[in-house]
């Protein structure tokens, strides 16, 4: 589970975020979706503790030890080019002890790169590179993930393929996960419920009625909920 109470970040003497109170229940998918600069990627790193919280408070899981259940996929894939893709999944796993052979292949071979262990980042597409960074992540049994923007570089095709996958790992290990995103079809596809935020602020809060499948997009109503919630955003943001 994923708790904010009155969660409040200042830059100097202007707020980043301020009085945001957020329930995610354990192993739901919750989207948060707003213009850049209206603090959505603050309040993902404020919840990995890479930047002060000044007021309020938070939690992950339990609590307790929050570092160690947490992942975080950034649009970045972040990955080192001298290193190849085993070495790069081998690399986030330092201070965790030993991690086995058999569990990075099996991990490669979840995310659709079988046999490219010994490939450098050069050598493979934006996609494949964003899958090593999921890899990596996934390496370390993370029990919740954050989420910003991770197909945000790719293009249409490799886009939508990517989505696929993370939804098919949801479904295979269902993690809490706070998903920043500026596309509401992601949204729509990947979470079970959609927080709006501007300024700041959370502004509302819509449940995804979708079964969280992989079929998503086929299903009566999918583009209809995406055009809803388009009409939503933009009356509450643009016409506010």
């Amino acid at each position: 589970m994923i708790k904010t109470e009155k969660l409040t970040i200042n830059y100097g003497d202007l707020k980043g975020i301020f009085d945001i109170d957020m329930t995610i229940p354990k192993g739901k998918v919750y989207a948060l979706v707003g213009k850049s600069g209206c603090g959505k990627s603050t309040l993902l790193k404020a919840l990995a503790s890479l930047v002060e919280v000044h007021e309020g408070s938070f939690s992950i899981g339990n609590g307790l030890n929050h570092e160690n259940k947490l992942g975080f996929i950034q649009q970045d894939d972040a990955l080192f080019p001298w290193l190849n893709v085993k070495k790069n999944i081998e690399i986030g796993f330092i201070g965790q002890g030993k991690i086995k052979n058999s569990w990075i292949l099996d991990l490669l071979e979840s995310v659709g790169l079988s046999g490219c262990e010994w490939k450098l980042p050069n050598q493979l597409s934006g996609g494949e590179r964003q899958r090593v960074s999921i890899a990596r992540t996934l390496a370390t049994k993370p029990e919740v993930l954050l989420m910003d923007e991770p197909t945000a570089a790719l293009d249409a095709i490799t886009k939508e393929a990517l989505q696929n996958l993370l939804m098919k790992l949801h479904l295979e290990n269902p993690r809490t996960t706070l998903l920043v995103t500026h596309s509401m079809e992601e949204a729509v596809f990947l979470s079970d419920c959609v927080f709006i935020m501007d300024r700041g602020r959370i502004l509302s809060k819509h449940v995804i009625d979708l079964p969280m499948n992989g079929n998503r997009r086929e299903v009566h109503g999918y583009y209809d909920q995406v055009m809803s919630l388009k009409k939503i955003f933009e009356k509450e943001v643009f016409h506010a």
